[in-house]
């Protein structure tokens, strides 16, 4: 309901004389203005609550992900006055519950360097686990509370993930300046510190000690001269991802996204990251941490903060998953999503070749959206089962030649002097597609009919935005993926990041024994997994013998077990898949009523 829907009703109320009355309208409409935070979605850019109902207060946040609960570290701020470390746990990303102060400020601001008094300035927290130790070792950026001169980072450790923490020491990594800051922990069990340094104008990269308390003398430069800060890390088999922005202060700026093989070596800077509108300013925000969300191979969401600069406790948070499935990672707007989305994403793979009768989809390479139809337009849109367009690929007999068939009907994809469009099938060359493979694994996809290619209305990569055919000229932004769902298809895949589950990836399949077991019992579904855990994320999915979702879950497996039930299904034969730590299993099974 809008406010102007609520007028009548305030208008009623207008009419008394009692305040009481007023004062609920009041509240009333400024709580349908703002959306609730973990009602099954996460809302960018708006105030989000706690469990209790509370501002979360935790900015310039970092993640730690531990037995089933992603804890959240940030800073808390009073105003503009920092006051401590918050922390919040949650099961799936979106119901919050505080936990106190991880940090609190302790002692009396003296003329040292050594204190977390409060009024001290403690910025963009991170926690990191030692193996070694045992304990969890948090570390931040640590200013007097008077200016930005300092430029420190604080190390505090606790016994537990949830604090309290204790001051260890604050210093200057090797001697040198360090204000935005973030820690990463490599496969291998090494700890990393990227911090700007040298006055904001290059980032430094050190290795830590063993017990991730003090940074080591091995360290380096990187992006020299470009005055990055803010990094987000984060790794996919043997690549580094990295997400920097820009030195404007409190004001938004155009992200970078980099990658490299060799953390202490060279990076590639691949630009600007966002596709959608806004991209200028990095859909107004800053990042501070790149999760890897649970359950999938290649699930991970970017945390931005957008400040408010004349009150940094009421800045809000940008959070949005990372595409990946390019090749390169892009970031889209949503202006509120649901985590499930991964199950898509993660199932829509790149196949490894073109094989007659499989079924596909097309991805662009540019904005890695999947052509569907919508109001009766070929276009690009986010993912969607109920309008992406999955195409049988029917081989012509000539080389590299294909007619696609709409998978369920008997329309084609025909070219006109108009553009592109799904029409009736026939034998004429509009309906035959040659498909050129690149060094990249993309395609050009053009008509044999007038040698035009497939391409994106005025080049853009915006969701909704219309296929057309252009002259050959373009053929470098206009290439296309053949990708498949691995959901209902089981093809050989050519991941851009290299082959799952390999020893790169950062998930337990390979420490794991024993893989979920799925039955059908008494009207309820029933997973199991390893009873050694206590809580694991289980992500479910039923589907039709057509292929059609039918229902998605996603379930806490306690003590090694989660139960669904589907109520509303109709008896008959379906199809379920659990993807359990990554690892996918699935089944046909009768539900009987």
């Amino acid at each position: 309901m809008t406010t102007a829907g609520l007028r009548p009703l305030m208008d009623m109320f207008m009419i008394k004389t009692n305040k009481f009355f007023l004062s609920a309208v009041i509240l009333v409409v400024a709580a349908l203005g703002q959306p609730a935070y973990g009602a099954g979605r996460i809302y960018n850019g708006s105030a989000w609550r706690d469990t209790d109902g509370n501002a979360i207060n935790a900015h310039g946040g970092g993640m730690y992900y531990e037995n089933g609960y992603y804890y959240w570290f940030g800073e808390n701020r009073r105003g503009m006055r920092s006051y401590g470390v918050s922390v919040y746990r949650s099961e799936d990303l979106m119901n919050w519950e505080s936990l106190g102060l991880a940090l609190t400020p302790t002692g009396d601001k003296k003329n040292t360097l050594q204190d977390i008094a409060e009024g001290r300035t403690i910025e963009r927290p991170k926690v990191i686990k030692c193996e070694k130790t045992g304990k969890y070792v948090m570390w931040a950026h640590w200013e007097d509370g008077n200016d930005y001169s300092k430029a420190r980072v604080m190390i505090a450790q606790a016994d537990k993930v949830e604090g309290p923490y204790s001051l260890v020491r604050t210093l200057r990594p090797n001697g040198a300046e360090s204000r935005d800051q973030t820690v990463f922990v490599d496969s291998d069990g090494t700890g990393y510190h990227f911090s700007s340094s040298e006055d904001n104008m290059t980032m430094h990269l050190a290795v830590l000690s063993d017990d991730y308390l003090i940074p080591t003398e091995n360290w380096t430069r990187i992006f020299a001269g470009k005055q990055y800060e803010a990094p987000a890390i984060m790794k996919i088999n043997g690549t580094y991802i990295g997400f920097f922005s820009g030195c404007t202060g409190w004001r938004p700026n155009p992200g970078h996204v980099a990658t490299t093989r060799n953390l202490m070596g060279e990076w590639n800077d691949l630009g600007n990251p966002c596709v959608d509108a806004n991209a200028e300013t990095t859909y107004t925000s800053q990042p501070t941490y790149a999760l890897k969300v649970e359950g999938y191979d290649y699930a991970y969401m970017y945390m931005g903060d957008r400040w408010n600069s004349s009150n940094v406790e009421t800045s809000t948070y940008v959070w949005l998953p990372v595409m990946l499935r390019t090749g390169v990672p892009f970031l889209r707007w949503f202006d509120s999503w649901n985590p499930s989305m991964f199950e898509t994403l993660d199932a829509i793979r790149r196949a490894e070749s073109i094989s007659d009768g499989n079924t596909y989809v097309l991805l662009s390479r540019m904005a890695d959206r999947i052509v569907s139809l919508n109001d009766n337009k070929l276009c690009l849109l986010d993912d969607d089962d109920a309008r992406m367009l999955n195409f049988v690929f029917e081989a012509t007999g000539e080389s590299d030649t294909y007619k696609l068939r709409r998978d369920g009907g008997d329309d084609y994809l025909t070219a006109s002097s108009s553009g592109v469009s799904l029409q009736p099938g026939d034998d004429t060359v509009s309906q035959k597609w040659v498909l050129e493979r690149q060094s990249d694994n993309f395609y050009i996809v053009s008509s044999p009919k007038d040698g035009k290619i497939l391409s994106v209305r005025d080049a853009s990569m915006a969701n909704g935005a219309e296929l057309e055919l252009i002259p050959r000229t373009g053929a470098s932004k206009a290439r296309f993926g053949v990708y498949f769902d691995s959901r209902r298809f089981d093809y050989p895949e050519n991941s851009p990041w290299g082959e799952r589950n390999s020893s790169g990836v950062e998930n337990v399949l390979n420490e794991r024994s024993s893989m979920p077991v799925i039955s059908y019992e008494n009207g309820k579904l029933i997973v199991r997994v390893e009873e050694s855990a206590s809580r694991r994320p289980i992500a479910v999915t039923l589907y039709d013998l057509g292929g059609r979702v039918v229902a998605v879950d996603s379930v806490m497996a306690v003590d090694g077990t989660a139960v669904l039930e589907y109520p509303s299904c109709r008896s008959g034969m379906y199809i379920v898949k659990v993807v359990d730590n990554g690892q996918p299993v699935s089944m046909k099974i009768a539900v009987s009523k």
